[in-house]
């Protein structure tokens, strides 16, 4: 890799940076869970999903300063953070709908509630918990043999925007959807298994939901 040298770099005997170090890849985010949507919900199957790009949340905090007698003392206020956005080829299932129409009543379920819990008769006047909307979503960094070494969960997230590519009967590429997360927080887990591709176990969703419940009564 031009300008990096992991590594042994030994200039002396004329050898070069150590080959085997694995380094991370844009293309390799899995889409583990998008709200309610997951690989195995679009397929049926144990599947991959990848996003075909992954704007990583952006951490800062805002500055709060306090006055000492001959310099200002600066400190870490609240946090905040950028919405992520990703972006995916859309995936068709069964009789054709598509991953997007999953997305698409997750973000009309912020607004209203489905009628005698159909979710395309949508009642916008509707009263409904503030939150009941928000769901974790996750996403796992692959190596290149296939380990799942870093995982991104988005906690409480709801989708702010849903897009989708322009429809062009002369051109002949794949359709794609963006979305725009909002969420409270993040957490980074990092592992060195490799992933089965099963997706995470109840188990580790439970927990994840119950951090996610403790924190909301918490605010």
């Amino acid at each position: 890799m031009p300008g990096f040298a992991f590594g042994s770099d030994d200039v002396t005997s004329g050898k070069g940076p150590n080959p085997s170090v694995n380094t991370a890849r844009t293309y390799r985010w899995r889409i583990i869970k998008l709200g309610p949507v997951s690989a195995s919900t679009i397929s049926g199957v144990s599947t991959q999903w990848y996003a075909k790009s992954l704007t990583f949340p952006t951490l800062g905090a805002n500055i709060e300063e306090a006055t000492g007698s001959t310099v200002k003392y600066k400190f870490a206020g609240h946090v905040n953070y950028t919405n992520a956005n990703i972006t995916f080829y859309n995936v068709l299932y069964g009789s054709g709908t598509s991953v997007q129409a999953f997305l698409e009543n997750w973000a009309r379920s912020i607004y209203g509630h489905p009628i005698s819990g159909n979710p395309k008769n949508i009642d916008f006047n509707a009263v409904h918990v503030a939150d009941d909307y928000k769901d974790t979503s996750i996403f796992s960094l692959r190596d290149e043999s296939g380990g799942d070494k870093t995982t991104l969960i988005l906690h409480n997230s709801w989708p702010l925007k849903v897009s989708h590519t322009a429809l062009d009967y002369s051109k002949n590429e794949l359709a794609e959807v963006s979305l725009e997360l909002v969420f409270d927080w993040y957490s980074l887990e990092s592992s060195n298994e490799t992933s089965s591709g099963d997706g995470p176990s109840e188990e580790f969703l439970e927990q994840q939901r119950a951090i996610s419940a403790a924190a909301s009564r918490n605010r």
